[in-house]
């Protein structure tokens, strides 16, 4: 496996800037091998909001399952 400092160094720096969640993806991406990757917000009872998404397939359906519904089945 590769090191993942220096990615990780670059996500920590963009902590608080645009470009945060697209570091944390190249970080992610070496370990996991994810085939999506969401960020999302949660507020209550609301549906998330969708901060990030990234996919190994242009059109993944993981993403729109998730935010149309799926979410309330998450236990936390």
């Amino acid at each position: 496996m590769p090191d993942a400092t220096p990615d990780l160094a670059a996500a920590i720096r963009a902590l608080g800037t645009p470009a945060f969640p697209d570091r944390l993806t190249d970080w992610l991406q070496p370990a996991l091998v994810p085939d999506n990757l969401l960020i999302l917000a949660y507020r209550s009872t609301h549906p998330p909001q969708v901060l990030h998404r990234w996919s190994r397939t242009p059109r993944s359906s993981a993403h729109s399952t998730t935010t149309r519904g799926a979410w309330r089945l998450d236990p936390t």
